[in-house]
């Protein structure tokens, strides 16, 4: 209901946001969110835990469940999996590092 609510307020503007002047230009925003995959349906599994889980749904009303699961950006991940890979490599080389750098690395243990 609140997705309905925000798509129909004229008091918010965002030059994101479709301008919905009825409830069903709303719920037809509300649809192709929900067929482009940025939404998905979703019923209660557990009250108690107000847990909700993801179903197979093709209808979109204004009283249902809706979860928007977004991942962010992954390029600190793969910089961090690209440093990771990194040490662990120059870890396994050390027996061949050259003796100053081995002593250096003692020194700064130490």
């Amino acid at each position: 209901r609140k997705l309905l609510e925000v798509l129909e307020d004229p008091s918010i503007s965002n030059k994101n946001k479709p301008d919905c002047k009825t409830e069903e230009e709303a719920k037809k925003v509300g649809l192709a969110l929900l067929r482009f995959g940025l939404i998905h349906a979703s019923e209660v599994a557990d009250k108690k835990k107000r847990e909700l889980r993801p179903v197979r749904s093709a209808d979109f009303s204004a009283d249902g469940y809706y979860t928007w699961i977004y991942e962010g950006s992954k390029t600190m991940r793969n910089i961090l999996l690209g440093l990771l890979v990194f040490s662990i490599a120059a870890m396994c080389l050390f027996p061949i590092w050259p003796a100053r750098a081995k002593v250096g690395i003692w020194y700064f243990s130490v």
